[in-house]
């Protein structure tokens, strides 16, 4: 009955996966693990659990050694997407403007139009080259490698007249508008942080990952404030700015009585404050920790490559997504 028993024991910790194979079950050190939870790392498991795991286990070279698609995945995951470029060129942008206006030194609009052409102009010519010649260098900075040219699905001139329209667009409303003239003004203050990091644990075994666009103070208000590039959001962003103020309550660097978020959407000049109480806050930490529940869950998986696991979403974000290929397999392709 001894031996019975135990085995019985062993077939009780066992467990399997979803097509019915005993997987090992989780050790203490996995157990133990600190789980890193962000907005755009959940965004990406919402919008699609099969990039996400691509991003995150699939294109990871200590992880998912079984993948047998892992050469492949690590050279997608260096792609980026027309709409990924816009919105890190215009963030960069303005962090430039502010740190020289910290110190003294304030760019005009044109000066600030025409170092976004330049850059915008050397990435085209970056994966002109990149098209012929895999070796070619970045240069002084790390250059996006675009998927709309990766696979020839535009030339370079017409990406580049769109890229230039769209960060001009920004640009203009982001100087020249009144509704942000506060913002300009705070973030160009001796202490305002600008692109700095937002992280924090919120338990010891979670920790909060993020990146504040811009906080400074406001007489007895911290002020913080996320640039949107794109149109206004039809998907809810709250727990995203929730999750700021959460970071501003381990900010003890100031002093202030209260915290205001503004979302500042530059392609159409609105800029949104959010209301929030107390409640708004211990939901926001509930959702993530729900969130970092499924991450563990989902965690094994991924670490042993089981891909199946994580589901396909199929619909329009397909087409921005860098591991399009993977998924869709009758897509013609002709990378380099």
């Amino acid at each position: 009955m001894g031996a019975a028993n135990q085995e019985f024991k062993k077939l009780e910790m066992m467990q399997l996966d979803l097509f019915g194979n005993p997987v090992q079950a989780p050790s203490m050190a996995n157990l133990l693990r600190k789980i890193s939870w962000s907005f755009s790392k959940m965004q990406a498991f919402r919008d699609c659990p099969r990039r996400f795991y691509f991003l995150y286990y699939g294109s990871k070279k200590r992880v998912a050694k079984q993948e047998a698609l892992k050469e492949r995945l690590i050279e997608l995951a260096q792609l980026s997407n027309k709409a990924m470029v816009q919105g890190t060129l215009i963030h960069q942008l303005i962090s430039i403007y502010l740190k020289k206006a910290k110190d003294g030194d304030v760019w005009d609009l044109q000066r600030l139009k025409s170092f976004a052409n330049k850059i915008i102009q050397e990435t085209i010519v970056y994966n002109e080259q990149l098209r012929s010649n895999k070796n070619v260098s970045a240069g002084s900075y790390p250059k996006h490698i675009l998927k709309e040219m990766y696979y020839g699905q535009i030339n370079g001139g017409k990406l580049r007249e769109e890229i230039t329209e769209m960060v001009g667009s920004c640009l203009n409303s982001f100087m020249t508008d009144e509704k942000f003239a506060r913002l300009r003004m705070g973030g160009s203050q001796p202490g305002a942080r600008i692109e700095g990091s937002g992280a924090f644990d919120l338990t010891d075994q979670i920790e909060v990952d993020g990146k504040i666009d811009l906080a400074f103070l406001d007489a007895d208000k911290l002020v913080i404030a996320d640039w949107k590039t794109g149109k206004k959001e039809m998907q809810d962003t709250s727990l995203q700015l929730l999750v700021y103020v959460l970071w501003a309550q381990q900010f003890d660097e100031w002093k202030y009585s209260s915290v205001e978020i503004q979302k500042a959407y530059l392609l159409t000049g609105v800029l949104e404050k959010l209301d929030y109480s107390d409640l708004h806050i211990e939901r926001a930490k509930a959702r993530i920790k729900q969130d970092v529940e499924l991450l563990g869950e989902m965690d094994e998986f991924g670490r042993e490559g089981v891909k199946e696991a994580f589901g396909m979403h199929v619909g329009h974000n397909c087409k921005n997504c860098a591991f399009e290929e993977i998924c869709h397999s009758k897509i013609v392709t002709n990378g380099y």
